[in-house]
Parts: structure tokens; sequence; C-alpha cells
């Protein structure tokens, strides 16, 4: 089963080029325009990786700041990533490193922010993917235990 990813992202361009990244590395992607309709998909799906944008028009930054929190709370292992072009403001860069959450810059030069982001993006699934593989091969070899015993 391929890991899910959760974009919570107001633009639809941005939104499209972060699907077709995610999809092209392998991910099931599910997408959202807000952070409401974010927390509802994500308490529904329960991804692996969300990508979360800091400001959209019918938020004003806590609700996002707010569903940052849920996920971190309350499910730890799921990976969190703020993309934001708020993240060259120190004091916002300040506050998600406070709290354990990856900053990702949305307008830096040469577009260096999405490349990081795609860089943990990669390592994230790498990770999944080599946890599943471990689960799976070790489920295999018990039931080849179970046979041959």
């Amino acid at each position: 089963m391929l890991p899910t990813a959760l974009i919570i992202e107001d633009n639809p361009v941005i939104r499209e080029i972060l699907r077709l990244e995610f999809e092209q590395r392998g991910w099931t992607v599910a997408e959202a325009g807000d952070a409401y309709r974010g927390l509802t998909l994500f308490q529904e799906l329960v991804p692996q990786l969300v990508t979360l944008d800091l400001i959209m028009p019918i938020n004003d930054g806590l609700d996002s700041v707010q569903v940052a929190r849920v996920i971190t709370e309350e499910y730890p292992g799921v990976s969190l990533f703020v993309l934001s072009a708020l993240a060259a403001e120190p004091q916002v860069n300040e506050f998600f490193k406070e709290h354990g959450v990856e900053l990702f810059d949305k307008i830096s030069p040469d577009n260096q922010g999405f490349v990081k982001l795609f860089e943990r993006v990669d390592a994230i699934f790498r990770e999944l993917t080599n946890q599943q593989s471990s689960a799976h091969s070790e489920h295999a070899s018990e039931d080849r235990r179970k046979w041959t015993n």
C-alpha cells in the first residue's frame, strides 16, 4: 500500500504542483483548499504526511496553527510540513522550530523551499516503504515458519 499525503493549500496551482510531484514520487494524495476541510480529511484518512499552508483566505493563520497542533499532539507519527510565504520571517520560523514542525518557504529564490520540501518528502517515503518492506518480510518469514513446522 502506498503512503498517503494530504496537501492543505488554498492556491490551486501550488496544490496541483505538489500533487503531481508527490504522485510522481509514489504517494497517494488527497487535497484540501482550507484548514477546516484539511482537518476533516486528515481525521478521515490519517495520512503519513501533511503539507499545510499557513495563511489561506478563509483562515487567519490561527486555523492552520490549530490544525498543526492537532496533528503534532494527537498524531506524533505523522510528518507535518508547513509551506508558507512567511517562512522567511524569523518569528514565524522560530515558532515552528520550537514546536518541532518543519517550515518551508514558498517564495524562496530558485524555488529552494520546494527543493528542500521534496527532498524531505522523498526521505519520508523511503522511510515508510522500508518499514513496510521490513514488516512484510517479517510477516512472510513468520508464515513460512508456520507452514514448515
